[in-house]
């Protein structure tokens, strides 16, 4: 509280800077959140404190792991010792630590190693579990410093800057060479505090990076897409008491969780779709087309097999396997030596036979039917003709084989398609989260900003003016009774500020712009109804974001939302389904929006308005 008021004063100019000023608040915030008597050292010793919570949990963890020798790191940026005997976190955790019944000479700060053979040497008594419990800060402890092998648990005591220091912390412990098969990591955060804030700019940091190192698209919002980002908005959730922003948080986090499996999911089904309507059906026909080959194939080898062995080498006809293979050695000798030569040699069992050239000096045996097969030639003259003989054999088999293929395919081919049509299987929790999360957007948007209720004079008459029409002034004027403004009589005061014409029944169409967001349409869609969104592009697609469509009562002077829709996450709800909460929601969001609209300097680009009898189509449109 005495911080919130002295930021009032320093954003009020009633302090001088010199005396005190945001960065030194922030500082004092930081250290407050882990013990308050950094600022003050008079104050009592609370036993709650960041810091005495991560002494005790040390200290029990110290005593555990007595019998191993286990070593642990506690990370702390601020508070360090200065040697002039004022309160620090280092000092102050070491006495808590030895009231535990920590040995004082097992505890160490890494500030005590001021030159590199006295870190090693420390480095050294942690590795060894002389030294048993080792703090200090990220920038002495981050990078470079090996002592994992009995590392069982590190502390954060307080929330670094950046989430590398974050990373380069939990990098002492994760790390190859910890022998210890389970290992803790302690965040420790205070309620209601600068901790809130710090764990909410890493969480935005990290959300850029992730985005950056993906190389995804940061247009117009940035999305949780990792784990460790999901980390830091669970630890920040943490620390906000309002448990409708807790609430908030945990349903983003499932939301964007939800998101990750269902992006998942889709590309899966992608693939799914191709796999049916390209790849699954080229196959099958390679497939059919191959089989149909071999088994004219089959039929030849079996119609012209001879019954004592027969082969033609270069024209010449041989019945002995030996004169066959020299003739065939003899007649390889000819093959060109450039990768891809070919050389006809003859022929067996009805197939042609050649020899092909290939990479590193290597040669294959062609056997030619339907379909080409294929074998190594090798240094023996009878083997290579063994392998020919070998080739036309196996053909019968391979068919059998490219069968079996064949139906396997079309398994495939029918999974694949039951599978694509399966939903997501959390498409409705998913809906359902984001509706919540709309509910609890506008509830927590406006829960400090409720519409006043106007209480006017009795038979008073109050005229609004259309300020946005330049040299003629368009204005609604409000016969207003003794009873007093309900909110939906409000929406159509604020409205007929900067939208008179529609609600005069005289345009059925305005475009609003403002520089530095995106353009404002009203229109009129038939029915009695009325929509009023932001327009703009993303990724090719036109968006609406938010929409509101609503009713307009001439009598009553009130406007009644009827759909709220929010394309950026495709949610859409009608305010008849609705909770009345909600409905509710709704209508502060609109009061909170068109006063916006206007303290954002919106103003009529164009206005359609209904044509008279007189009046040409031309006349029609007009720009303001």
């Amino acid at each position: 509280m005495e911080l919130g008021e002295r930021a009032e004063k320093i954003r009020n100019g009633e302090v001088d800077s010199s005396e005190d000023n945001f960065l030194k608040l922030t500082l004092e915030a930081r250290l407050l959140s882990t013990d308050p008597r950094a600022i003050d050292p008079d104050l009592p010793d609370d036993p709650n404190t960041k810091l005495n919570v991560c002494a005790r949990k040390t200290a029990e963890i110290y005593h555990e792991t007595a019998e191993k020798r286990l070593t642990q790191l506690i990370f702390c940026d601020q508070g360090t010792p200065k040697g002039d005997g004022s309160f620090n976190f280092y000092e102050a955790t070491k006495e808590v630590l030895i009231a535990q019944g920590v040995k004082p000479e097992e505890i160490a700060f890494i500030h005590d190693a001021r030159t590199d053979v006295q870190r090693e040497q420390l480095f050294e008594k942690v590795r060894t579990g002389e030294i048993r419990i080792l703090m200090g800060s990220t920038s002495k402890m981050g990078t470079g410093m090996n002592v994992q092998n009995k590392l069982i648990a590190i502390h954060h005591l307080d929330v670094p800057w950046r989430p590398s220091d974050l990373i380069q912390r939990n990098g002492r412990i994760l790390r190859q060479g910890n022998d210890n098969p389970e290992i803790s990591i302690f965040n420790y955060i205070t309620e209601q505090t600068f901790d809130a804030y710090l764990w909410q700019i890493l969480e935005q940091k990290q959300r850029y990076i992730s985005q950056i190192m993906t190389g995804r698209s940061t247009l117009r919002s940035c999305e949780d897409v990792d784990s460790t980002m999901l980390q830091y908005a669970e630890f920040k959730a943490l620390a906000v008491s309002d448990l409708r922003i807790k609430e908030k948080m945990e349903t983003d986090n499932e939301i964007s969780r939800m998101t990750v499996l269902k992006s998942s999911w889709q590309s899966q089904r992608n693939s799914l779709q191709y796999d049916i309507s390209k790849r699954y059906p080229y196959e099958i026909s390679g497939t059919e087309k191959k089989i149909v080959k071999m088994t004219a194939d089959v039929e030849t080898y079996r119609q012209n097999k001879p019954v004592e062995f027969q082969m033609v080498i270069d024209e010449r006809n041989h019945d002995e396997r030996t004169k066959a293979a020299e003739h065939f050695m003899v007649r390889a000798r000819k093959l060109g030596r450039e990768v891809g030569d070919t050389l006809d040699m003859g022929s067996y069992a009805g197939f042609s036979v050649s020899l092909q050239r290939g990479m590193m000096s290597s040669i294959r045996i062609v056997l030619d039917g339907q379909r080409s097969y294929a074998t190594d030639m090798g240094e023996s003259a009878l083997g290579n003709i063994t392998r020919i003989e070998n080739l036309a054999d196996h053909i019968a088999g391979d068919l059998e084989v490219s069968k079996g293929e064949l139906a396997d395919l079309h398994r495939q081919l029918e999974a694949a398609k039951l599978e694509s049509q399966k939903p997501f299987h959390s498409e409705e929790k998913l809906a359902q989260l984001q509706r919540k999360k709309v509910e609890l957007d506008l509830a927590l948007e406006f829960k400090d900003s409720a519409d006043e209720i106007i209480e006017p004079d009795e038979d008073s008459t109050e005229e609004l003016e259309d300020e946005t029409n330049g040299e003629e002034s368009n204005s609604v004027t409000i016969q207003l009774s003794s009873t007093r403004f309900t909110l939906e009589q409000k929406l159509y005061q604020k409205l007929a500020v900067f939208a008179g014409p529609i609600l005069d029944g005289e345009a059925y169409y305005m475009k609003l712009k403002s520089d530095g967001f995106e353009d404002l349409v009203l229109e009129a869609i038939g029915g009695g109804e009325y929509s009023i969104a932001h327009y703009y592009t993303q990724n090719g697609d036109a968006m609406r974001d938010p929409e509101i469509t609503f009713t307009i009562d001439k009598q009553n002077l009130s406007i009644h939302p009827t759909s709220f829709l929010q394309d950026d996450i495709g949610l859409f709800y009608e305010t008849a389904q609705a909770k009345l909460s909600m409905v509710q929601d709704l209508k502060d969001f609109m009061s909170q929006w068109f006063t916006n609209i206007v303290n954002q300097g919106f103003e009529p680009e164009r206005v359609s308005v209904y044509a008279s009898e007189s009046e040409t189509e031309e006349e029609n449109e007009f720009e303001r």
